[in-house]
């Protein structure tokens, strides 16, 4: 049994004198930290506050940029509003510019006689909301979709219907990825017609 022993310890003696075993573990070196972190550390410690107000009213400020425009879009939209200026403006200048409606169809027709008639549809839609920027240039206001446009109540009851039809054509055609046909047309162009309808804006 002794023997054994010994001659277990001397091969345990020859193995770690091998050096394939790893018996003791290195201490640990707490590692450096980089310059520009060493910097940044300094900075925050000494303007972290400053730094943290003007992150706040840089963000209170990219909030106000952002909501602003829709909240006064939702607010013109708001029915006392639209009544008030509806009430405001007066009647007087309401008149479509026929020669320009003319030249429009002329236009617009050729589109549809080449087969163009989506192309013809929005060109009509173009012209009704130009003609309502030129006669009540606070009618058209940003973030307003052409719907809510047509569905203005400043807007008299047959121009509403017209331009509604039009614009319905159009989404169509853009949401729905429908090609607009001749019948379509037809509708849009006899649409426009009573859109610029001298008696129908008085």
């Amino acid at each position: 049994m002794a023997g054994t022993v010994a001659e277990f310890d001397e091969r345990y003696e020859k193995l770690l004198a091998a050096g394939d075993i790893q018996t003791s573990m290195e201490p640990f070196v707490q590692p450096e930290p980089p310059a520009w972190l060493k910097w940044l550390a300094r900075f925050l410690g000494e303007y972290g506050e400053i730094v943290a107000y003007v992150g706040l009213a840089l963000g209170a400020l990219l909030l106000l940029w952002l909501l602003v425009p829709a909240l006064r879009a939702m607010v013109w939209r708001l029915p006392l509003f639209r009544r008030k200026a509806a009430a405001d403006e007066p009647d007087e200048g309401w008149r479509p510019d026929e020669a320009g409606a003319r030249a429009l169809l002329a236009e617009a027709d050729s589109l549809a006689e080449s087969g163009r008639f989506g192309e013809a549809v929005h060109a009509l839609l173009l012209k009704c909301l130009e003609e309502l920027e030129r006669l009540r240039p606070g009618l058209l206001r940003p973030a307003l979709t052409s719907r809510e446009i047509a569905r203005a109540p400043a807007l008299p009851a047959s121009p509403r219907t017209a331009l509604s039809a039009i614009v319905a054509t159009v989404e169509r055609a853009i949401f729905a990825s429908r090609p607009i046909s001749q019948a379509d047309w037809d509708v849009c162009r006899d649409a426009y017609g009573r859109f610029v309808t001298r008696q129908d804006w008085r």
